[in-house]
């Protein structure tokens, strides 16, 4: 054998060695692979949530009493429960259970008309589920005793494609979830097209939303605005539930009074942009403010969610349907929604669980509320109705709002919250309006604050 035939050979060999080795890493890696395709269907299967069975074996009730602060849930059991029978407006039957709804109007007495029938001892009087709304919940989830929480029901294995705002909005101070929802009740800011392609140069939802996209934003576009003769908004003081539902800390803690700090950038951004003009000098809900929805020549948007799109500003608005578009704003934000609660001295358990399960974890039931046009409380269900493109409004031009209302719902915050945040709000929103409005000082308004929470909440310690 010549050199060449021998360096021939030797390439040769070390070619089919390396071939062995390459198929031989091949074999090792369809075995690691085929290792973790094991383990993974294995986790999958053990944590494979089991599927929901009704168990009304604990009821014994021949009522089942809800309370309710509006005609909304009522409305929601008859389309969507599927053994409600109704038999009146506010009475029916689900086999032979007979349903009552209870109204207690929210308001100073709602939370103690609430306790009275959560006490009630006749049973056929006592409220078994009860409903409130996130903003003041922990007014309620505060009586732990009241309720029943979603682990003690067993259905937090069917919460796990709810969105976190209403999960939180839930929450005790333990840590314990005590409600569940069915609709979420996404924020938007709904703004003039016209106004819009005059200042912007556009009217494109995704193009101004890249106007609006956060707070200083929103100020260099409330400027451009304001020198074309525009106020950004209809009112000062719309966006303030933005910033309180986002809380760093509860107004109280241990006792003493903390002012979140995200309620004093609201007062200094409002403050800025009230003094440049840059939103009209309304209160929102006043007749000022309302009588501006016969006259839009100057406001370019406002602050909205569906229901207040649907039942404000589409009645109210003297505009030709197209006028108007919609665009996530600077924030998201949730306004409004109804959380289920079930009492904790409830004789009727399972049918109380059943109810929630169907209404705000059963995927079918919240598909076909979705389709109805219903922003339900379910991430996956939301998405479908973005690949479809549903939710659309003639009033904003057939434009769908589904990736909107995913959006807000997904990134929507609810921070701290306290049992005195109803109460507390109104207070320094009235102490903030006289250095927002008025001219105070910041710190002679805070004061003003402080001498109204001790008035009303003497208990509370404050330390300026």
């Amino acid at each position: 054998m010549n050199e060449n035939e021998m360096d021939g050979a030797i390439a040769e060999s070390a070619q089919e060695e390396k071939g062995k080795k390459g198929k031989k890493w091949i074999a090792i890696l369809c075995v690691v692979v085929f290792v973790v395709v094991v383990i993974v269907l294995a986790l999958v299967l053990l944590n494979r949530k089991k599927p929901y069975e009704a168990d009304f074996s604990e009821d014994s009730g021949d009522v089942l009493n809800i309370a309710v602060y509006n005609e909304e849930f009522i409305g929601i059991m008859e389309e969507y429960y599927p053994d409600y029978d109704a038999e009146s407006d506010w009475e029916g039957e689900i086999g032979d259970v007979t349903v009552r709804f209870t109204y207690i109007p929210t308001g100073d007495d709602f939370q103690e008309l609430l306790e009275e029938g959560l006490e009630e001892r006749d049973e056929d009087e006592r409220i078994d589920m009860f409903i409130v709304e996130p903003r003041f919940s922990a007014e309620y989830f505060t009586f732990n005793d009241y309720c029943l929480s979603m682990e003690e029901l067993e259905l937090t294995d069917y919460m796990e494609d709810q969105f976190g705002y209403f999960i939180n909005a839930a929450m005790d101070e333990e840590g314990n979830v005590n409600g569940i929802a069915y609709e979420s009740f996404p924020g938007m800011f709904v703004y003039n097209r016209d106004i819009a392609d005059e200042v912007f140069g556009t009217d494109d939802p995704e193009e101004v939303q890249e106007y609006l996209a956060d707070w200083d934003k929103f100020v260099e576009a409330a400027e451009m605005l304001e020198e074309e003769g525009y106020y950004i908004t209809s009112s000062y003081d719309s966006h303030y539930r933005i910033f309180a539902e986002r809380g760093d800390t509860p107004w109280v803690v241990d006792d003493e009074l903390q002012v979140p700090e995200a309620y004093l950038e609201w007062a200094e951004l409002t403050k800025e942009m009230y003094e440049e003009d840059y939103m009209y000098p309304a209160q929102e809900w006043s007749w000022e403010w309302m009588e501006l929805f016969y006259d839009r020549d100057e406001e370019f948007g406002y602050f909205s969610c569906p229901w207040h799109l649907e039942y404000t500003l589409i009645p109210w608005m003297s505009a030709e349907e197209g006028d108007w578009a919609a665009c996530v704003g600077p924030e998201a934000f949730i306004w409004g929604g109804q959380i289920l609660c079930a009492s904790a001295d409830t004789d009727n358990p399972g049918l109380v669980r059943d109810i929630m399960y169907q209404l705000c974890c059963n995927p079918e039931v919240m598909m076909e509320m979705a389709e109805d046009g219903h922003v339900v409380n379910n991430r996956v269900v939301m998405e479908a109705m973005v690949e479809e493109e549903e939710m659309t409004s003639e009033f904003l031009d057939d434009q769908s709002l589904a990736q909107i209302y995913l959006e807000s719902s997904e990134n929507a915050v609810f921070g701290n919250h306290s049992l005195y945040d109803a109460q507390l709000d109104t207070m320094f929103k009235e102490a903030m309006n006289r250095y927002i409005v008025e001219d105070e000082d910041l710190e002679d308004a805070l004061e003003e604050f402080y001498e109204m929470v001790e008035v009303v909440f003497p208990d509370i310690e404050i330390d300026d």
